[in-house]
């Protein structure tokens, strides 16, 4: 009608069964958030599950916080740990808290 060529819409998404929930998140794990892109393979990584009653660890995710700077710790003379990090975050009253 317009004289467009219908296309698929490119979506950051991985094995999509489309099921048509994807408004209401997806519970196939197919959308690529950061959770399942990034941090749940670290996790699974590190400890073996992503369920927290069966993992243990130092990973703290905090929502509304900034990372400013990560310090590093030298392990040996050749490799360097992160070790933890300086941070703002958003307070209850709208400020920020370093």
């Amino acid at each position: 009608m317009l004289g467009y060529t219908p296309e698929k819409i490119p979506r950051n998404v991985r094995s999509c069964v489309d099921c048509g929930n994807c408004s209401h998140g997806c519970s196939h794990k197919a959308k690529q958030s950061t959770w399942n892109a990034l941090l749940e393979p670290i996790i699974l990584k590190q400890y073996g599950s992503s369920h927290p009653s069966e993992r243990q660890g130092t990973l703290h995710v905090i929502p509304n916080c900034f990372v400013e700077k990560v310090v590093f710790q030298s392990k040996d003379n050749l490799v360097k740990v992160a070790s933890g990090v300086i941070a703002r975050g958003l307070t209850r009253d709208g400020g920020w808290k370093r």
